[in-house]
């Protein structure tokens, strides 16, 4: 609540009134323009029959294909809230993969994108918060690993088999593309006028993507760490109260109200499938900023550099998990990663190039 008060107090930028300049048809077109783009992904809108129909009205089908016109695979959209739908949030969705590609079987990938928008309704589109932009951005991160990585079989293909540390690389990459200005603009529309956003409002929309973001860092530290402890054998020494308590005091900023019942609410570590693994999250973050910093260090001026960066980024996506992570971004940076870009992107450090630096022999 105080964090959406401060942004709209410092920067103007105000959640609801920002839906009015991002419709989601016209943010779904600047994606997928996106996508032929800088890497070579044609969505085509198709309307099949058979076992490949929709399952609702809503549900749109896309034909993906190559600059060559190999077919890559399908994916649906399935935007908007129904009451069939599982929910969890306008800002939070889901790719669930039908198949993945095969040479062996000759299949190519299938895949759905889910989220819970509003729907639209008396000439009005669907309008989205710029969270749920970033979201929508993510998903579509993960149809392209699906797409792309296609290998002799499915169990190395896509997302399949990928170290969990590496598994939202690519989604968080995508949203990167949200903190380049003239991008930005490019998919903002109002929904009415057609008035794009102004130079200055789309800066301050992306100075706000960084309020607060080291405080949220330190959560995000102390979550991971106490994850890791807690499903280590050191921690059958210490009480899990007594561990929260020695976190507490080096990770974060404010002290916890006395009222705060930690972890058992931590569903990512008590209930899910993120159980000493939750660090996975910012080690993804850290890997994708890094990449995406490629295209901050060619500058965005030298079109030729910039194609030859998104290149290069698609041999890291269509790797699949044919190679260790660790051994394509070496290929890709021609060095180890390191959290610099993270802290930039962040915006807790001046730079916008992060300093390069020799991978290691190991």
């Amino acid at each position: 609540f105080f964090k959406r008060k401060q942004i709209k107090s410092i920067y103007g930028v105000d959640e609801e009134a920002s839906r009015d300049f991002f419709p989601l048809p016209h943010v779904v077109k600047g994606a997928l323009d996106l996508l032929q783009r800088q890497y070579g992904l044609n969505f085509s809108l198709i309307q099949p029959e058979g076992e490949m129909k929709p399952w609702s009205e809503d549900v749109s089908v896309y034909s993906v294909t190559d600059n060559d016109g190999n077919l890559k695979g399908h994916v649906y959209l399935d935007p908007y809230m129904r009451d069939d739908k599982g929910y969890q949030g306008g800002d939070r969705g889901w790719y669930i993969s039908l198949r993945s590609n095969s040479e062996v079987a000759g299949t190519t990938s299938v895949g759905c994108i889910v989220m819970s928008l509003g729907t639209p309704g008396y000439g009005k589109p669907s309008l989205l918060s710029f969270n749920e932009v970033e979201e929508f951005f993510r998903l579509i991160g993960k149809a392209v690993i699906n797409l792309v990585g296609s290998r002799k079989w499915a169990e190395t293909s896509g997302r399949t088999g990928v170290e969990w540390d590496a598994l939202n690389v690519v989604p968080e990459l995508m949203t990167h593309w949200l903190t380049v200005p003239q991008f930005l603009q490019s998919i903002s529309c109002h929904w009415s006028t057609g008035e794009q956003l102004s130079q200055l409002e789309v800066e301050n929309q992306i100075a706000a993507r960084k309020h607060m973001t080291g405080y949220s860092l330190s959560q995000q530290l102390f979550k991971a760490v106490y994850d890791l402890s807690f499903y280590s054998p050191e921690y059958e020494g210490e009480q899990y109260q007594s561990l929260c308590e020695r976190l507490t005091s080096q990770y974060l900023v404010l002290s916890r109200e006395p009222e705060d019942c930690f972890p058992l609410y931590f569903e990512d570590m008590m209930a899910g499938s993120w159980s000493a693994g939750y660090y996975s999250h910012l080690w993804s973050r850290m890997l994708a900023a890094d990449l995406f910093s490629a295209y901050w260090e060619t500058g965005w001026n030298d079109t030729a550099a910039v194609e030859a960066v998104s290149a290069n980024l698609m041999k890291y996506m269509s790797a699949g998990s044919s190679a260790p992570t660790a051994q394509l971004f070496r290929e890709f940076r021609g060095r180890d990663p390191n959290p610099e870009a993270l802290m930039i992107s962040l915006g807790l450090s001046g730079s916008r190039t992060p300093k390069k630096r020799v991978a290691s022999e190991s």
